[in-house]
């Protein structure tokens, strides 16, 4: 089986037999990395298998990076679905990603005060506040850092 040879650089080495590239890859005590299985001929690469697979690790972790959620109240939801979101948060956190809650403020509001107090109250029985409360137009937006969830022990 022929297949296509490259140093642990990544440079294109040549077309070796499979028995060939072993020897190659044990003579350099490097081990013998399949990189493309659906190329004809299939591609390998001469390397630190460990360090191969670390490196993979290391490039998923970057793809996935941070996720940030929205969650929307307005100042007159009703209390379910008000504790409905709230779990809804709180699920968010403990799958550590980070959460942003945007409060709408709909014409005049009386209680909008008595609501951010609430949702405040609320949110910091079981989590950390990040101190960046914005006003942006109508909207009030707090920010929940994942992983900084309070001790329940008190």
């Amino acid at each position: 089986m022929e297949i296509k040879l490259l140093d642990y650089n990544g440079k294109f080495i040549g077309i070796f037999n499979i028995k060939k590239a072993i020897e190659k890859a044990r003579l350099l005590n490097m081990d013998l990395i399949r990189i493309n299985k659906h190329s004809d001929p299939k591609i390998y690469k001469i390397g630190n298998f460990k360090k191969y697979i670390f490196d993979k690790k290391k490039n998923t972790k970057k793809q996935k990076q941070r996720k940030i959620k929205e969650i929307k109240f307005k100042t007159n939801i009703c209390d379910s679905d008000y504790l409905t979101k709230l779990k809804k948060i709180l699920f968010f956190i403990k799958k550590r990603i980070s959460t942003k809650i945007i409060i709408n403020i709909i014409g005049r509001n009386i209680n909008k005060d008595i609501f951010i107090k609430k949702v405040e109250e609320d949110i910091s029985k079981y989590f950390v506040l990040k101190k960046s409360i914005k006003f942006v137009n109508n909207n009030i937006i707090f920010y929940i850092e994942s992983g900084i969830l309070k001790d329940k022990k008190k």
